[in-house]
């Protein structure tokens, strides 16, 4: 992954971080993911190691609790369906708890503080956070703003580049789905497709076109003027 992750880089390096060049059409949506995952598993390379460190042998047992801290792909199947699990249970725990204090709220002056119930939703922040006396409400809703920013682009190059259709295997499709706070456990492939799909839908009411969600990602990236440059000199 490493290799094709710099073949890919270099391509756009040093004038186009990985957004501005999926926004400029410079990247596929697969290309975009790749680079992305690789870079997330790149920085636990160094607390996976120190972990590996202390732990030596008992390495294996270690990382089961402490499992944000090994890269994705050294994950095994286990794992991933320990981790999804949680998720949903969590997931699920998070959608109840919001329900019950909206009733609550009909007679209360107290509002419910929707970041953490979404930020547990979308699985923004691990799980100990949960647990903390005072919610890190500013930090969960700074991770909701980059997860919100992440879904859009995705959105923007998944119908660009050919809908759910054109996404390949099951696990792509889960990932997908739980980028978006879907839950896949016991989901067959049909049916994570057609959720997914209803999802694009409803994404797709929200906007004029592709092009408006393009313009308004890359004002948000802060290269409007240069998309709109480029749209000029393309024509």
């Amino acid at each position: 992954n490493w290799k094709l992750t710099r073949t890919i880089f270099s391509r756009i390096a040093p004038d186009f971080n990985p957004p501005h060049a999926l926004l400029l059409d410079k990247l596929t949506r697969a290309e975009y993911l790749l680079i992305r995952r690789t870079a997330q598993d790149i920085r636990k390379v160094i607390p996976f190691g120190l972990l590996f460190m202390i732990c030596g042998e008992f390495t294996p047992l270690a990382v089961i609790v402490f499992r944000g801290l090994v890269p994705r792909t050294l994950w095994i199947p286990q794992q991933v369906e320990m981790a999804r699990k949680k998720n949903e249970e969590r997931r699920d725990r998070a959608k109840k708890e919001f329900a019950i204090k909206s009733k609550e709220f009909e007679a209360s002056p107290e509002e419910p503080n929707p970041h953490n119930y979404m930020g547990a939703i979308l699985g923004c922040y691990p799980h100990w956070w949960d647990k903390l006396p005072i919610p890190a409400t500013y930090f969960i809703r700074r991770r909701l703003e980059a997860r919100s920013l992440e879904i859009l682009l995705d959105n923007y190059a998944l119908v660009r580049d050919g809908g759910v259709d054109a996404i390949e295997g099951e696990e792509e499709l889960r990932r997908a789905l739980e980028t978006r706070g879907e839950d896949v456990l016991e989901k067959s492939e049909y049916e994570m497709r057609d959720r997914l799909a209803e999802r694009l839908r409803d994404f797709d009411a929200e906007w004029k076109s592709q092009e408006e969600l393009r313009l308004s990602l890359a004002k948000r990236l802060g290269i409007g003027e240069k998309i709109k440059e480029l749209d000029r000199s393309s024509k």
